[in-house]
């Protein structure tokens, strides 16, 4: 019951904007259910947007994932992907007039990416998002996740789900208290 309430919980904020961009790092990955097949969707990832020695925030990070029985990606063998992070920020509930607004909902962590295909029969570049919740130790599933493929070769793509496995969201280096 806790497991359905949280998922619809993320599924609901999902689909709002809502909170502001703020400074973070989240590291992660593990296994979901595959969108609509019989497998199951393994990815990984790390992000962050963290300032440089200027002061400048700069985000870095990658994400892998594999979906080899997606269910609108079957005849060309599934979805498998290598992204570059272009923004990651995590979704403050606290409200900042001069931040940018989160397209993931609140105490999410936003992962916006360009990918590139590592499918043979799928090849080109395209940009996602994936939007990832820490539900902490304990819980029985470690978080949740939205990821959505908006351009290239699995334009359209999107899974929702719990995972198995691990995300870990932190502050940036010398912003703890």
């Amino acid at each position: 019951m806790i497991k359905n309430i949280m998922l619809g919980g993320l599924m609901l904020s999902a689909a709002f904007l809502v909170g502001c961009e703020t400074d973070g790092r989240v590291t992660g990955g593990g296994t979901m259910h595959s969108a609509g097949g019989d497998g199951k969707t393994v990815f990984s990832f790390n992000g962050q947007r963290c300032p440089d020695n200027s002061g400048e925030s700069v985000t870095k990070g990658q994400v892998t994932f594999h979906d080899k029985t997606a269910i609108d990606f079957e005849s060309v063998g599934g979805v498998d992907l290598h992204g570059t992070m272009t923004n990651a920020a995590f979704c403050s509930p606290d409200i900042d007039f001069d931040a940018a607004e989160c397209r993931c909902g609140e105490n999410q962590f936003q992962l916006e990416f360009d990918y590139r295909s590592t499918n043979n029969k799928a090849s080109g570049e395209g940009t996602g998002i994936a939007c990832v919740l820490d539900f902490g130790k304990g819980n029985g599933i470690h978080g949740g996740a939205v990821i959505q493929l908006e351009s290239g070769p699995y334009n359209g793509y999107v899974n929702v789900g719990a995972m198995n496995g691990q995300v870990n969201v932190k502050e940036c280096p010398g912003n703890a208290e």
